[in-house]
C-alpha cells in the first residue's frame, strides 16, 4: 500500500497522541509540517475558488444590456422645473434656475434641430465658462463640426417632442451644479446632465452627458 503524506500524517499524529511524545520529537515536528502546509493549500484552494467566483460574476455583469445596468442602479430623485414660459436671452444669468431652464432650451433645440449651428455657437461663446471657450476652434470649424452633429441627427430623422428640465443641485459652496434633462423625441426617452459654474457672479455652461434616468420627486 503507498504511503500518502495525508496517511503518514495522521498516523504519526495519532502515535504521538497515544504514546505522549515530546514536541522535541523529529517526527512530530515533520507532522506538524505536513499538517501546516496541507492547511495552506487548502486555504488557497478556497481562496482561488472564491476568486474565480467572483471574476465570473464579474463578467456576467459586464454582458448584460446597458439598458438592464442602468435599471438596476438606484435613481436620483430629482424636482422638475416649470418650462411653460420661454426664458429671454440675458448678457448675464445671476439667478441659477433661470439659467437653468435657458440652457436647457437651447440644448433641446439644437438637438431637434431648431436652433442652427451658429446660434449654438454664439451660446457657447456667450455663456460657456472659459475653458470652454478656451477650448472651442475657430468660428468656422466650430460652426462645421456642430452642423455635422445635426446633420447626423438629420440623418436618423429625428423630431423633438417635449422636455424636462431639474432644479439644480449645488455644491456646498453654491458655486458648481447640474441638472438633468429628459428630452422625448423619435429616438424615444433620454437622459442628460448638464454641469454648470459660477464665474464672476453669472452662471456659465461647463458640459452635457448622457446619464441615467433620474425619479421625479412627489
Amino acid at each position: 500500500m503507498k504511503i500518502t503524506p495525508l496517511l503518514l500524517s495522521g498516523i504519526i499524529t495519532s502515535g504521538f497522541i497515544l504514546t505522549g511524545c515530546s514536541n522535541g520529537d523529529p517526527l512530530v515536528k515533520e507532522a506538524k509540517k505536513i499538517n501546516e502546509s496541507q492547511k495552506k493549500e487548502e486555504s488557497q484552494q478556497v481562496n482561488n475558488d472564491q476568486s474565480d467566483k467572483e471574476l465570473q460574476e464579474f463578467y456576467e455583469e459586464q454582458a448584460k444590456p446597458m439598458e438592464e445596468v442602468i435599471e438596476e442602479m438606484d435613481k436620483e430623485e430629482a424636482t422638475l422645473l416649470t418650462t411653460d414660459k420661454e426664458v429671454e436671452a440675458k448678457e448675464e444669468f445671476t439667478d441659477v434656475e433661470e439659467f437653468a431652464r435657458y440652457t436647457a432650451d437651447i440644448l433641446y433645440k439644437f438637438q431637434t434641430l431648431q436652433l442652427d449651428a451658429k446660434t449654438y455657437y454664439q451660446f457657447m461663446t456667450t455663456y460657456g465658462t472659459e475653458e470652454l471657450k478656451n477650448s472651442l476652434p475657430h468660428e468656422e470649424d466650430a460652426v462645421a463640426i456642430y452642423k455635422s452633429i445635426q446633420d447626423a441627427y438629420l440623418k436618423e430623422n429625428m423630431h423633438g417632442e417635449s422636455y424636462q428640465v431639474t432644479k439644480p443641485v449645488l455644491d456646498r459652496l453654491g458655486r458648481n451644479g447640474y441638472f438633468y434633462r429628459e428630452v422625448l423625441s423619435t429616438k424615444g426617452e433620454e437622459y442628460f446632465i448638464t454641469t454648470i459654474i459660477k464665474e464672476e457672479g453669472s452662471w456659465r455652461y461647463s458640459s452635457d452627458d448622457l446619464s441615467p434616468p433620474f425619479e421625479v420627486k412627489n
